[in-house]
Formats: C-alpha cells, structure tokens, sequence
C-alpha cells in the first residue's frame, strides 16, 4: 500500500493504482492520511473536509467512507474513522521522518509538485502551505551542505518562489560556491527590484548578507555546530510539540529532568529536525565541559575579545539556533542569549531554571521513557527485543541513559558469543 499526498491525491495497492472517487471523497482520504493510524472524529472529518457543512453531511461522509473501504483499511471506531494502515505508507510520513533524521535529499525526492493538488477548501489550503514551507526548509538544509549540486533545484525553485528570499540566499551561495559570482549578482538584482516594484522594500538580512559575501568573493560558512542526531531516538511525543510550538514564539526554552532521562538527547534530536528553519545555523555548547567565555569564543569563530555584547550585536537580525547543553544553572545562560528576537535558545539542565523561566521561557519537563518506549529504544539499539527485556526494563525504570548501558551490554555479550 502506498499513499501519495505530496503532489495528486494517489493510492496504489500492490503497485496498481486504486480509484478514489471525486474531489471531496479524495479529501476525506486526505485527512485520513495525515492522521494514520489513529482516530479522527466524524466531527473533524466534517470540519476539514466542507468548509460550511452542508445539510447531511454527516450522512455524505459516511457514502463517502464506506466507498473508499473498498479499497483501504478504514474502520470506525469510537466516534471517528481510522485509515487503519503504517503512517510509513503516507509519503508525507515519510517525508518528515526522513526529514528529522537529516537525510533531507531523500525527503526533497518524494516531492511531486503541488501538494493536494485541486483538493477544495481551507484545511486543503493550510496544510499546502505549511508542506510547501517545510519542503522548502528541506532544500535549504540540503543546499546548505552541497551548494555546486544544489543549483539546479535551487534555481527551479526560486522561479517558482521568487519572494521567499532564504531560497535566493542558498542560490547566491551555491552560484558562488561554483564559481558563477555573476549570476549570483544578478539574481540578487532581480529579487530585489521585485521587492521594490512590488512591495516597496529592501532585501532581508539574510539576503543581503549573501549579496555582500559575493561582492567580498568569500562564502560565508553558516555554522552546523549540533552533534550527531540520536540513534534510535523513540518517544517524547509531547515535548517534542512543545518545542514545535516554541519555534513560533522564539525566545528560550528549557529542557528539564533528573540525570540519565534523555534531556540531551531530546534537545539534539529535535535541533536536527529544525535546522532548516534556521538559515543563520546552529551554534552547540556544552557547558558541562566548558565556561560560558569559552562558549562565546567558539560562537565568535575564536575572537580573542569575545565578549556578551559582542555576541548580542553579531546576532542582531540572525535567525540562529543555540543549544546549551549540561547547564548547571540560569546564570551560565545570560550571557550566551542573543539580545533580539530571531534566534531561538534551547537550554538542557537538571536545575529547573527558575529564573529563566520567569522570565518568560517556555519549560519542557522529561521524565522516563513508558514501558513500550523503552523496549522499542532497547529494540533499536539491539537489533531486536533482548531476552529479559521485562527484567532489563524494570530495572532500568524507564531511563534512556540506563536502557542505553544494558544495551551496550547486550551486544557486548552478544559479540562476545560469536568470536
């Protein structure tokens, strides 16, 4: 079974395409498919797929569901429906999990065009937007580590999306990256008499620091500071929306937990995730293992006179994510925050924060893993489900730092049994 979102509403079975019907009984299909594997309320269903419910709607989606059974998996259940298949199916499931983990050209290869193309209504509109915006991020984020391949994709692009300046910017670079400094300087020169014909204003920031890193002959290197995701990273379902929704706010948010519950792993998983909204980069400091002076210098490329108000004034207009990893408390954090808005701080501590908290930063707690998550991340760092896992879960209590021990124990033993 696949089913295909990004693009036209598809579905293939056993590699042969299967008939869904008109527009409206596709969108029911569509919402299904954003939500597989669980329940969505008749309700929602109503809501998302007619803008105004007409007269017995309720009655048309249940035509409208028990065709599509024909074909797909659909149960109901509980007041709702179910598209009772693997969320791995619906490319859009796996154009985010490929995304998260960094393997952005594989994400942008699922890409067919339009998302939800013809689908009606304002639910159809929103979540075309919010894919387009999150494929763009994609291209970025993969343009970002191979600019001379990236051109081509990158000019297609900004001729279908000649305002969204983060695009023009990665193409200034990867043209100069390739030696055409030219045709970087023109297409800056067009984006910016559009912006001026059209909307009376100047390049952004990020645009005309590209403009001037051509006109210097130098490629500013946008810094990729975050370690290497987590393997194996499962659960955390809820911190991670609470991160996403701190993306919109901006500011700081704290990660908090006991040692060993997973808090690094949280932050530097999500980060991965993210980068690609952040097209000034990703600054990372371990403040178990460093002073926050020796933090600015490595955000400061090593300036022997770095310094709070150096820092503040370099990320002014930046739109930068920083981790601060291991803090002990809030006052290794002041100095390392950016002074104006763009930039988000993720802080991991086992202190509370108190103080940044109260003023105004969002706290994320962690606690340890359930039962199923932790025999899923002891099943992934294995290989399978280890003999005992009961035993080796319970013993654990459910903490990553501990789970991930027994694991490397496991295969220790296990190494050790075949030599």
């Amino acid at each position: 079974m696949e089913i295909r979102l990004l693009g036209t509403v598809e579905a293939f079975a056993d590699g042969r395409p299967v008939r869904l019907g008109p527009p409206q009984q596709r969108l029911v299909l569509a919402v299904l498919a954003t939500h597989a594997g669980r329940v969505v309320p008749a309700e929602t269903l109503i809501d998302r797929v007619w803008d105004s419910a007409p007269h017995g709607a309720r009655r048309t989606l249940h035509v409208y569901v028990s065709r599509l059974r024909h074909v797909l998996p659909i149960p109901r259940r509980s007041g709702g429906y179910v598209l009772d298949v693997d969320p791995e199916v619906v490319d859009v499931h796996r154009f985010r999990r490929l995304r998260d983990r960094g393997d952005h050209e594989e994400a942008i290869e699922l890409w067919r065009g339009e998302p939800l193309a013809t689908m009606p209504g304002a639910w159809a509109a929103a979540m075309r937007a919010a894919w387009e915006q999150d494929y763009l991020d994609a291209v970025v984020a993969w343009a970002a580590g191979t600019p001379s391949a990236a051109v081509g994709k990158l000019t297609e692009l900004v001729g279908a999306y000649p305002l969204v300046e983060s695009l023009a910017a990665e193409l200034m670079r990867a043209l100069q990256a390739s030696g055409r400094s030219c045709e970087a300087l023109r297409c800056y020169e067009r984006i910016r008499r559009r912006l001026a014909d059209e909307f009376g204003v100047d390049p952004g920031t990020a645009l005309r620091r590209a403009h001037q890193a051509v006109l210097a002959g130098t490629v500013s290197v946008v810094p990729a500071q975050l370690p290497a995701d987590v393997p194996g990273f499962v659960g955390r379902r809820r911190q991670l929306a609470a991160l996403d929704a701190a993306l919109l706010t901006g500011g700081t948010a704290t990660i908090t937990g006991a040692e060993g519950v997973g808090k690094s792993a949280l932050a530097v998983h999500w980060a991965h995730g993210v980068r690609g909204r952040f097209p000034d980069g990703q600054l990372y400091a371990d403040l178990r293992e460093t002073t926050p002076a020796e933090a600015l210098r490595g955000f400061l490329d090593g300036a022997p006179n770095a310094s709070p108000a150096l820092f503040r004034s370099t990320m002014a207009g930046k739109r930068a994510l920083i981790v601060l990893d291991n803090v002990c408390d809030a006052a290794q954090v002041r100095p390392l925050l950016p002074g104006a808005p763009g930039c988000l701080v993720l802080v991991t501590s086992r202190d509370p924060l108190l103080g940044l908290v109260t003023a105004g930063a969002r706290p994320v707690g962690v606690g340890p893993l359930t039962g199923a998550e932790a025999r899923q991340l002891l099943a992934n760092r294995v290989g399978a489900e280890p003999y005992g896992v009961e035993e080796i879960v319970a013993r654990c209590g459910g903490v990553p730092g501990a789970l991930a021990f027994a694991a490397a124990g496991v295969l220790t033993r296990l190494n050790a049994a075949f030599e």
